[in-house]
């Protein structure tokens, strides 16, 4: 499966989230992104999954996700897909 962005770097340090993202860093305070986030223990949000490609993240205990676009988007950061995905148009003969 191709990578939707390239995720790297992920740090948790209490409610703030940093990482890179097809090599641009990013930081949020997950307190302000998710309510669920917000109410939940330090413990519960350090059990965090970075998805393998690159979609965003996922809280398995709190049934929480967030994405990586979602982010970038309430950040006001835009930045293109590592690939952009191309949708093919049938041959006309």
């Amino acid at each position: 499966m191709e990578k939707l962005y390239d995720v790297s770097e992920v740090a948790l340090q209490g409610y703030s989230l940093s990482f890179k993202v097809n090599g641009i860093p990013v930081t949020c305070n997950l307190a302000k992104v998710s309510k669920t986030l917000a109410q939940a223990t330090p413990e519960q949000v350090a059990d965090m999954i970075v998805d393998p490609v690159g979609v965003g993240f996922h809280w398995p205990a709190l049934d929480e996700d967030l994405s990586v676009n979602g982010i970038l988007t309430d950040l006001g950061i835009r930045l293109p897909p590592v690939k952009p995905r191309v949708s093919k148009q049938p041959e006309l003969i």
